[in-house]
């Protein structure tokens, strides 16, 4: 697999993703032939970020995005968010999450 210097696109959102409290585990940037990933990890009460526009955030034990909630997470448990182009996905530990209805 050939990797390619990032993108403008990875790095504006690269540095569009920030710590905005709380504990940010790690936020990285690739970029390939096959596109452009971005994931946040994030970990702890009180943890959010902003990436690929989108923010990110545990409080009162529940991961959100956008303010739209995803369920609860409990303390320690690690929060994944990743943007392969115009595809987001979150999981909770591994697990897979959608919008809580």
């Amino acid at each position: 697999m050939k990797l390619a210097l990032p993108s403008t696109l990875a790095l504006v959102c690269l540095l569009a993703a920030c710590r905005e409290g709380g504990l940010t585990t790690s936020v990285t940037t690739t970029s390939s032939e096959h596109g452009t990933q971005v994931e946040a990890t994030l970990r702890g009460e009180g943890t959010s970020v902003t990436v690929a526009n989108s923010k990110i955030e545990i409080s009162s034990g529940t991961v959100r995005v956008d303010g739209v909630s995803y369920g609860p997470v409990a303390n320690g448990e690690e929060v994944r968010y990743v943007v392969i182009d115009n595809d987001r996905k979150l999981t909770v530990d591994g697990a897979a999450r959608t919008p809580v209805n």
